[in-house]
């Protein structure tokens, strides 16, 4: 996949397409994530299988199929084919509740974790994102799928699930360069739902946090689970502090040689140099906010020589592009993108 840029050469010598996944298991190369889920099975039999089914998956198997793609032409067909597409996703999804509930759950193959939980959770994890941002249409939350709830619920116990998972913020902004263009046709009330995930409303992406997310279900952390997300959020900035100055300070920069797909990942931007002493004051300043409190941070009076509209645009940019979980975790990224405001609207 080119929409981020080139790959290194030495993953090119791999696949020369670009594309991923891909492992090397001795010395051969693998593709495509069921292949590669078949052959950590078959290759190593005794650690914890995930292929020990009761009975046939065959038929889970090629509702996957069915229901990705039914959202996949959903998302990239125009109007003419919009509710054509809703109703067969509508009685697709229909058809995964019932599942869930004749296996009594909370996974597909009953008690069970399996690799059927596998293959549908990075699409049933980009739907929940997509479809209230394109379609309006909520999925994670939505309690006329109460099966469909327990399976996100015990999904969402697993550590090695909650800790790998993206956003909705950088599912939907992902999916354009990777699919093509996603078509939205969305009334008043729907239209909030991107706002919200794009952190555009009022109660989004600014202290407090709101406990509830409507959109993206319950973030119910407590002060330690507060605490350690924002440690999380200071370290990441802390720990990358020279790259993540200059990666802001693209937000004056200039285009690069090579204009990518992507409006949110452009490899060849090119940063201001100018605002480099000004953005690392600024980051210095969210970080002591996050370690220890905003009013501690504002009564610094740290002298800010800059341009304050270049600063902002740096921020912006750098709010922005915040990954999740490339860069931190989803209960952290709420707090560094809030702490970019909160720096916007009370330092500058």
């Amino acid at each position: 996949m080119r929409c981020y840029g080139s790959k290194p050469a030495s993953f090119l010598a791999l696949n020369p397409s670009g594309g991923i996944p891909l492992i090397l298991l001795d010395g051969k190369v693998i593709k495509e994530s069921k292949i590669i889920l078949d052959t950590i099975e078959s290759e190593f039999p005794s650690y914890n299988p995930l292929t020990l089914y009761e009975y046939s998956p065959k038929n889970l198997i090629k509702l996957e199929r069915k229901l990705f793609t039914c959202w996949f032409k959903w998302l990239t067909s125009g109007s003419q084919m919009d509710e054509y597409y809703r109703k067969e996703y509508l009685y697709l999804i229909n058809l995964v509740e019932e599942g869930l509930e004749a296996n009594k759950g909370p996974y597909f193959m009953g008690q069970q974790f399996t690799m059927i939980d596998i293959l549908f959770a990075p699409f049933l994890e980009r739907m929940s994102a997509s479809l209230p941002y394109y379609k309006g249409l909520i999925i994670r939350g939505n309690m006329k799928w109460p099966c469909l709830q327990k399976w996100f619920g015990a999904m969402e116990s697993r550590p090695t699930y909650i800790n790998s998972r993206n956003d909705y913020y950088s599912h939907v902004h992902n999916l354009p360069p990777q699919i093509g263009k996603c078509f939205s046709f969305l009334n008043e009330k729907e239209e909030k739902y991107a706002l919200e995930i794009d952190g555009k409303l009022v109660t989004s992406w600014k202290y407090p946090l709101n406990s509830k997310n409507d959109i993206e279900g319950v973030i119910d952390e407590t002060k330690n689970a507060c605490n350690e997300s924002k440690m999380e959020a200071a370290y990441s900035i802390i720990s990358n502090n020279k790259k993540v100055v200059r990666f802001a300070c693209r937000g004056t920069g200039f285009k690069g040689y090579s204009k990518v797909d992507a409006d949110y990942s452009d490899p060849y931007f090119l940063p201001d140099e100018t605002m480099e002493t000004s953005v690392d004051v600024a980051l210095r300043i969210i970080s002591y906010s996050l370690i220890l409190s905003r009013n501690d941070a504002k009564n610094l009076n740290i002298p800010i020589v800059l341009n304050k509209k270049k600063l902002e645009k740096c921020m912006e940019y750098l709010r922005d592009r915040i990954g999740v979980p490339r860069d931190m975790k989803y209960p952290a990224a709420r707090h560094l993108r809030a702490s970019i405001n909160w720096f916007i609207d009370e330092i500058l």
